[in-house]
């Protein structure tokens, strides 16, 4: 089974994986850059065995079949800091065995480190002549960058720059003064107060 044929997921096992997936971000998250979300931690404990991706797919028991069968798991000796993260079936990386590198050779090339929703957080105080605060606040607001430049007279698929096919030069297109000097709107998704224990 494991050699004979490439593996196919279930509905059932897709969503088992998503949600294992979120259960993992949710947990391990924010990432620090893309190798934190893809790698293992070089540290002891939990997150130093396995990336989020793999721990996702460990939790689903989408290789349950293989990793009931004890005598093929794999546990070397010797001075690994981290031995847990050395143990491993005998069948991984095998067609029917699914690993985190699976899943990203299909999601590779769309995986990026930039986001195009923001956490903004803010602080403010009232102070009288003498210096004293005399109050203080914090707010938080989440804001997403929409397709939309913040002038309309330029479509969306209006590019701020593109290649001069003949000088292969970068060239700046027919952007308004506004949509160069600002770009794509912002909209406010959420917005609330922070109580001074939340900051």
């Amino acid at each position: 089974m494991a050699w004979s044929d490439l593996r196919t997921l279930s509905d059932t096992q897709i969503r088992s994986l998503a949600r294992n997936m979120v259960k993992e971000v949710k947990k391990r998250g924010p990432f620090l850059n893309m190798s934190d979300f893809v790698n293992r931690r070089l540290q002891s404990g939990e997150m130093g065995v396995k990336g989020a991706l793999q721990a996702a797919i460990d939790e689903s028991s989408i290789n349950s079949t293989f990793d009931e069968l004890s005598d093929m798991v794999i546990a070397p000796r010797g001075g690994y800091p981290n031995q847990d993260a050395a143990r491993g079936s005998v069948y991984t990386a095998a067609p029917g065995y699914l690993i985190q590198s699976d899943v990203l050779a299909v999601l590779g090339n769309i995986l990026t480190t930039r986001d195009d929703t923001f956490t903004v957080r803010a602080y403010g105080e009232l102070a009288n002549r003498e210096g004293v605060v005399l109050s203080r606040a914090w707010c938080e607001a989440v804001v997403q960058r929409g397709i939309n430049y913040v002038d309309p007279v330029n479509s969306p698929e209006t590019p701020a720059r593109q290649v001069n096919m003949k000088s292969g030069a970068l060239e700046d297109t027919e952007l308004s003064a506004v949509n160069k000097a600002f770009g794509r709107k912002f909209n406010i998704v959420s917005f609330r107060w922070l109580s001074p224990e939340e900051v």
